[in-house]
């Protein structure tokens, strides 16, 4: 069998002993993260603490696969099948010790369709 990082939210509720349902709600509660899967190049602006308080603003572009998504974004897909599409969407990574903030910059917006969502294998 091929273990892939992430997995769909039915082979999440097989693993768990429960319903697609129910892991989707428990994404909406918080309690599992949620990614969706938007593969492209986009421009964003990365913030990060350089030194202390002080911060680094940059541009560049970035690749992205799983994007981490919010409990309100998985509540939008059980009520209406997607995500609201947004545009400079912002997506927090830790690198290190230090926090780091991605803003999707205009015109890109994303949405995440409930196709496009997954669970990463290692969080159940």
């Amino acid at each position: 069998m091929l273990d892939t990082t992430y997995v769909t939210p039915e082979v999440a509720a097989e693993m768990l002993g429960t319903s697609v349902e129910m892991v989707l709600l428990a994404g909406a509660e918080g309690r599992i993260q949620f990614y969706g899967l938007n593969a492209g190049i986009s421009e964003v602006e990365v913030v990060t603490r350089a030194h202390g308080e002080e911060l680094e603003i940059t541009q560049q572009p970035w690749y992205h696969d799983f994007l981490p998504i919010c409990p309100a974004d998985v509540a939008d897909v059980i009520r209406t099948g997607t995500t609201v599409e947004e545009e400079g969407r912002f997506f927090l990574f830790e690198d290190g010790d230090s926090p780091v903030i991605k803003r999707l910059l205009p015109p890109k917006t994303l949405s995440f369709p409930r196709h496009c969502l997954y669970v990463r294998r290692g969080d159940i």
